[in-house]
């Protein structure tokens, strides 16, 4: 037997299409078998669900399928489960300073992060982890932008480059703030607002003094 589901945005009826299955057959034995699957691809939102056993057609050839559970009472207009909305992404150092996150340039933890809503107050404050990421939970009907913090040393790289919008950098590079993020929230949203740092300096006093063959003037270098 294997598992087969079927996941429906509310309101949106049970019609068959779509579903998914277990990836293996597994053995039922004498004492049964368990299932624990992960449905993925979901965007942020309400969702309901109905759920059957599939049966190996070599083996159960007149019973192809059992029959469809679901939560009681669970009409379509019924939310079984919510998939928050978030906004989130990455920091990074961007050493070629391209504005574009490579697989070799390295995360920043310790960065900070604050999420603001439409009139810049701020809601939320995070540092980034090992890995460099952050994440809100946001209203999924509000508008927010974040607001990043560069270390001292550091400054903001270039914003919106390359094809690819998982892998730029989104902080203005005067303000370290994004564009508004306005729902409805996507997967992208999750980790799509990144921020890439250049490290600047260090600088020297000029410790020499030259003169120019030509004016005969003297200079610091």
């Amino acid at each position: 037997m294997k598992l087969e589901w079927e996941v429906k945005p509310r309101s949106q009826a049970f019609d068959g299409t779509g579903t998914q299955q277990s990836e293996a057959w597994s053995d039922s034995g004498t004492a049964g078998a368990a299932f624990n699957e992960l449905v993925s691809s979901l965007e942020p939102g309400e969702y309901h669900w109905r759920t059957r056993i599939l049966y190996q057609p070599s083996s159960s050839p007149f019973a192809r399928a059992g029959r469809w559970f679901a939560p009681p009472r669970n009409g379509s207009r019924e939310t079984d489960v919510v998939l928050g909305s978030y906004v989130g992404g990455f920091v990074w150092q961007d050493t070629d300073r391209d504005g574009v996150r490579d697989a070799s340039e390295p995360p920043i933890a310790g960065i900070t992060a604050r999420l603001l809503d439409s009139f810049d107050n701020v809601l939320d404050l995070q540092l980034t982890n090992g890995d460099g990421g952050y994440r809100f939970a946001v209203r999924h009907s509000e508008q927010y932008r974040v607001r990043f913090s560069a270390p001292n040393g550091w400054q903001f790289t270039l914003s919106d480059q390359g094809p690819d919008d998982m892998l730029d950098s989104d902080a203005n590079a005067v303000t370290g703030e994004t564009a508004l993020v306005l729902p409805p929230f996507e997967s992208f949203d999750v980790g799509g607002w990144s921020a890439g740092l250049v490290q600047e300096g260090p600088c020297f006093v000029p410790d020499e003094r030259s003169t120019s063959p030509r004016s005969g003037s003297t200079e610091t270098t």
